[in-house]
Order: C-alpha cells, then sequence, then structure tokens
C-alpha cells in the first residue's frame, strides 16, 4: 500500500541523512577547514585543496536535498494519515447508522399488530427511513473506492 511504500521510502532516506551527517560530521566542517587555512597563512603543506573544499560543499548540498526529500515524504505521510482517519470516521459513522437502522428494523418486526393499522403507518415509516439512509450511503463512496 501507498503508506508502507512511503514509510519504506522515508527510512531509505533517514538511513541515507544518517550516513551523510555522519560523514560529514566525522571530517571536518568547510568553515572549520576555511579557519584552518586562513590560521595557517594559507595553503598548508598537508595539501587540503579547493577541491576538498568542493567535496564538503557537496556533501552539505546532498544532505539539504535528502533532507528535503525526507520533509516531502513526512508531509505526504501526515496526508495520507489525516486520509485514512477521514475515511475510518466516515466508515463508523456508516456503520454505526446502519446498527441504528438494524435496530429500529428488528423493534418495528418485534411489534404487535393493532387492528387500527398503526403498525402498518409506523412501518412505512421506518421503511423510509431506512430506503433513505441506504440511498445515502450507496450515493456516497465506499471506504474501498476511496482507497
Amino acid at each position: 500500500d501507498r503508506f508502507g511504500r512511503f514509510a519504506d521510502r522515508k527510512r531509505e532516506i533517514d538511513n541515507e541523512v544518517f550516513n551523510i551527517v555522519e560523514d560529514v560530521e566525522r571530517r571536518t566542517s568547510r568553515d572549520a577547514v576555511v579557519a584552518a587555512l586562513t590560521s595557517r597563512g594559507g595553503r598548508p603543506e598537508s595539501a587540503i585543496t579547493d577541491q576538498h573544499l568542493g567535496y564538503y560543499d557537496e556533501a552539505i548540498r546532498s544532505l539539504q536535498a535528502k533532507e528535503r526529500e525526507a520533509n516531502n515524504l513526512l508531509s505526504d505521510l501526515e496526508r495520507e494519515r489525516l486520509e485514512e482517519e477521514r475515511i475510518g470516521e466516515y466508515v463508523r459513522t456508516r456503520d454505526q447508522r446502519m446498527a441504528e437502522v438494524r435496530g429500529r428494523a428488528r423493534a418495528i418486526s418485534d411489534m404487535p399488530i393493532d387492528r387500527f393499522g398503526r403498525f402498518a403507518d409506523r412501518k412505512r415509516e421506518i421503511d423510509n427511513e431506512v430506503f433513505n439512509i441506504v440511498e445515502d450511503v450507496e450515493r456516497r463512496t465506499s471506504r474501498d473506492a476511496v482507497v
């Protein structure tokens, strides 16, 4: 399902972000490299070059891109969760209404028939209520169709 795929992709990105952060933390940051170069009066003998600084910049850009992607996935997951909640609430409401209708129908079927036909009138009213509720439920989309 979509939620599972999002969760799997989020875990992959979290792992990639963790690895990049760990790599960047293990090495020195670009600012620290620049400060070290400056404090030594220019280029040190260890040959930390602009190419090395470029690697750090690239790692930082990659990290920022992964963080953006992770944040986008989190937003997608939150939207999916809210949609699932909304669908679940609709299904609970529909099920509750159907249970109420069944209860009313049972109560009517248990009513004794009196000679004035009140039972028949009440049965018609309930039948109309049941028909309207069923029609309303059918008109709306089912949970499976929404998902």
